[in-house]
């Protein structure tokens, strides 16, 4: 599944990952490490981020449903229109 305007959550939700007993809170989009993509940067829910080793990496598809959606504005909804196509963009060169 790719992320898209549709399927963006906003930073603050809480997603509960597939075949994970664990929350994680979405803190950052489109994220890269060692030639992989990633749509989703998050923390563990409730921790939050104690240390740089505590970021989760991952994507849409690997969402198995929506705890809590967060807070959006107008500048949320500004986002959501322009960065699903950007990300997408990037996730294909890089997943090359």
């Amino acid at each position: 599944m790719n992320f898209n305007s549709d399927n963006m959550l906003a930073i603050g939700s809480v997603v509960k990952l597939k075949g994970a007993d664990i929350l994680a809170m979405i803190v950052g989009y489109g994220m890269a490490t060692d030639k992989q993509y990633y749509d989703y940067l998050g923390v563990l829910y409730p921790n939050g981020l104690s240390a740089y080793k505590d970021y989760l990496y991952f994507n849409v598809d690997e969402i198995d449903n929506v705890v809590f959606s967060s807070y959006k504005d107008e500048s949320y909804e500004s986002l959501r229109k322009v960065l699903p196509e950007r990300l997408n963009i990037i996730k294909k060169e890089i997943n090359k």
